[in-house]
Formats: C-alpha cells, structure tokens, sequence
C-alpha cells in the first residue's frame, strides 16, 4: 500500500500552501508537532525550537515518508538509514554541535 500513501500525503500534509486545507491533516500535523515538541523538552532543550528548525524538521519528516513510498530496499533499509542520518543531522541543528565545514558528512 505504500505506492498509494504518497498523493495522500501530498495532498494532506504538504506543507505548501494551498487554496484548501485538508482540516485532518492539518490536525495531524499540528499534533504531531506537539509531540515533537514535548520530545524535545523532555530531553532538556528549555525553549521551543524556532520556526526553522520546526519547518527543517517537518521537511526531513515529509522526506522521510515520500522516499519511505518509494523504496525499494530489502526491509527499506535504504529508508532506515536516511532516518539515522536525518536524525543525527536534526539534533545538531537544534543543539547547535554541527561542524560547519560538513566535515562529519563528507567521504
């Protein structure tokens, strides 16, 4: 099913603006950014990370799922390393480690 997800998600989560807004999803993403955001605190960052670094997130997680539709991995391997990757490079954007040169990155 998951050749189908991709124009749903398209449609309901996109952050792009759009004429109409499909109200459930975003209800979804809105709650799902909530949780994010709780995540966040409970790992001991006091202030809410700032719109960039919610609209990174929201990108990386969109990305995700749109190359998660399409993936042809055994056991979407490829998908489960581009999350590690994603997740790594996330918590440097908010935690302010990454090295600006992508040193860390570059092979």
């Amino acid at each position: 099913m998951r050749p189908f997800l991709g124009p749903v998600l398209e449609r309901s989560l996109s952050p792009f603006p759009r004429k109409t807004i499909c109200h459930e999803g975003e209800a979804a993403r809105l709650e799902h950014l909530a949780t994010v955001q709780e995540i966040i605190g409970r790992h001991g960052f006091t202030e809410a990370p700032d719109y960039v670094a919610v609209t990174m997130y929201w990108s990386l997680y969109l990305g995700i799922l749109a190359f998660w539709t399409n993936d042809e991995s055994t056991n979407q391997e490829a998908t489960r390393a581009l999350i590690d990757y994603s997740i790594r490079y996330y918590v440097q954007l908010i935690s302010g480690t990454g090295a600006d040169t992508g040193e860390t990155h570059a092979r």
